[in-house]
């Protein structure tokens, strides 16, 4: 399978050290990944109910089957002072999967993730994780993709849970062939289980691309508080350059609709690629890979952007950029959403930064005027063993601390888990 980023495969290389304050947050690893049996580059990362984090990683064991290795499901916890990681599912390849992307849990601790398979060995798995009794974990593929006719194929980011333990995702390709998506533009799937044990699979929407419909999705979707879900699709729409798009329950079946159709730069962002995060108001706001005012050859091309999209009485939607990423100073081409705490400031990392090349986690916080200003909070590799270039969304907490995964620049080469500390309270900033 191609890699649709080619852009993003930054190689391990040695880091030029640098020595800015920023906004003084403090850094902690809790784990460093070795690209041995316990992983190497994170993916997902998700906090349970009693503090543990669960994340996928690539690395863990080579097999016949994966000759660069499969990835891993793990968990760390915290013991004695220290986090330690467990490895809860090692993948095998062929049946069992190997390339996990996103997860999410329910609340009898069940993990649902999925697969994308590389090697030629089939088009993705959403697979179920349970705590068994006494210790250990049950490993279930619950659906194999592309075993029936325009079924989805290629299954990323995190699936979604609702009320009654359906779930939710999109596939990259898939669905009926279109023009511009000779391999399909893409799916939304619901899965459901049934009494025997089997889930089946309903086709929620299939991209058509175009200027109408948007294409190749990447992110995993979010539910708003009336049941509504919303997602992104890195292509399509009006301007080619990627949408926002919303389902809403309809009868028996959903609705899709565009929320939004990027225009590219230097007006608009482009080429969204996480999922977004929504308010209690029902503001939607994520970031784009590229677009954005600011252009920089680090970007190849322009360097992305946070936007915030409003509903409009009587109907319908409203787009402005929040900020512009600024390549020499914030880093840019961000693959993670926001999070959001309760006084409404966003807090996001960016995947690469000049001379470190791994990123830097930023905070926007907006005024009574609409005017909006960024804060670089840390430059990732900017300590020897540090690691860099995140695809997770970060993760608050009530004590406004940040924890967020890595794929690369670790203590070990693999990745790692942080924890990002604001100062504190009344200390210099």
């Amino acid at each position: 399978m191609k890699n649709r980023f080619p852009a993003l495969t930054l190689m391990a290389v040695a880091l030029a050290l640098t020595t800015s304050a920023w906004a003084q947050y403090k850094e902690t690893v809790l784990y460093n990944f070795t690209f041995g049996n316990d992983g190497g580059s994170v993916q997902s990362l998700i906090q349970a109910p009693n503090g543990d984090f669960y994340g996928t990683a690539l690395g863990g064991p080579v097999t016949t089957a994966c000759p660069f290795t499969c990835g891993v499901v793990f968990k760390l916890s915290k013991s004695t002072g220290h986090w330690v990681e467990t490895v809860i599912h090692s993948f095998k390849g062929g049946y069992d999967g190997n390339s996990p992307w996103g997860i999410v849990m329910d609340a009898q601790g069940n993990i649902y993730g999925n697969v994308t398979e590389g090697f030629g060995v089939g088009p993705g798995r959403v697979f179920k994780l349970s705590p068994k009794t006494g210790g250990g974990w049950g490993y279930q593929v619950i659906y194999i993709f592309g075993t029936t006719n325009n079924d989805g194929l290629y299954p990323e980011g995190s699936p979604v849970l609702d009320s009654n333990g359906n779930l939710y995702g999109t596939t990259y390709n898939g669905g009926l062939i279109e023009t511009g998506c000779p391999s399909g533009c893409g799916i939304v799937y619901e899965l459901s289980p049934t009494d025997s044990g089997f889930w089946t699979e309903t086709i929620v929407h299939d991209f058509i691309g175009g200027s109408t419909d948007g294409a190749l999705p990447t992110a995993g979707m979010t539910f708003d508080s009336a049941g509504n879900l919303f997602g992104v699709t890195g292509l399509g729409g009006s301007a080619g350059a990627g949408t926002v798009f919303e389902l809403t329950p309809s009868g028996s079946g959903w609705t899709e609709s565009l929320v939004h159709a990027f225009a590219n730069y230097p007006a608009d962002g482009a080429g969204p690629v996480a999922a977004v995060t929504i308010d209690a108001a029902g503001n939607i706001y994520g970031t784009t890979y590229s677009g954005g005012a600011f252009t920089n050859s680090g970007c190849f091309g322009a360097c992305g952007a946070v936007y915030e999209i409003s509903p409009v009485s009587g109907g319908g939607w409203t787009e402005k950029l929040l900020h512009s990423f600024n390549y020499t100073t914030e880093g840019a081409l961000s693959r993670t959403g926001v999070a959001l705490d309760s006084a409404g400031h966003l807090y996001g990392l960016t995947f690469t930064y000049p001379n470190t090349l791994a990123g830097a986690a930023y905070k926007l916080s907006g005024n009574s005027a609409g005017q909006w200003k960024i804060t670089v909070l840390y430059v990732l590799g900017s300590a020897s063993g540090d690691g860099g270039n995140s695809v997770t969304t970060p993760i608050l907490d009530a004590a406004g601390d940040l924890y967020a995964g890595t794929e690369v620049f670790g203590a070990h080469q693999g990745g790692n888990v942080f924890k990002l500390s604001p100062p504190p309270t009344g200390s210099a900033k």
